[in-house]
């Protein structure tokens, strides 16, 4: 009798570490080491942080073929957090359906409130300008920014801000 036979590789998928309100992917490997072509029927996800981003509709026998999970989990968290959750695979397999565990880490995303937003400056030959802007960061993540400031260099130490145009120093 020919039969379709699914195999994965390992049982648990350990996604990346992310952000919340972001997203990855990896693959788990399906093989059919059955005689007949394995047809995945559908995927059923426990956890709404995990679904599918690609998943094959059939395999051929002796062939191997990914899917592709996705871990976006849209929702805020405190602390960093381990998401856990499960994925059955329903085949055509009439011995079993195959049911792998998925984990994944979040951590708290930054965010950034800058006051004032923007600045309308008008500077005439030899006029000079000293202003405040102050950035605030009013998430729980770790905020990380650069500041582009096109042909200028810029250093901002928190009591004097410097910004001249092409110059490889700053005064100190």
């Amino acid at each position: 009798a020919n039969f379709a036979l699914l195999d994965s590789v390992g049982n648990c998928l350990d996604m990346d570490s992310i952000m919340a309100y972001t997203e990855s992917t990896d693959t788990i490997a399906v093989f059919n080491t059955g005689c007949d072509t394995l047809f995945i029927e559908s995927l059923q996800f426990s956890s709404s942080a995990f679904d599918s981003a690609y998943a094959p509709n059939y395999i051929l026998p002796g062939d191997t073929e990914g899917v592709v999970v996705r871990f976006a989990p849209s929702f805020s968290v405190a602390i960093t957090t381990t998401v856990t959750g499960t994925v059955t695979v329903h085949t055509n397999d009439n011995t079993v359906d195959s049911v792998i565990c998925l984990q994944g880490k979040v951590f708290p995303q930054p965010v950034i409130f800058i006051d004032p937003d923007s600045f309308d400056i008008t500077l005439n030959c030899s006029d000079t300008l000293h202003d405040t802007i102050t950035i605030h960061n009013t998430g729980l993540g770790t905020l990380i920014y650069n500041i582009d400031t096109m042909d200028y260099s810029a250093v901002f130490d928190g009591n004097w801000d410097y910004i001249y145009k092409n110059s490889p120093t700053l005064p100190t």
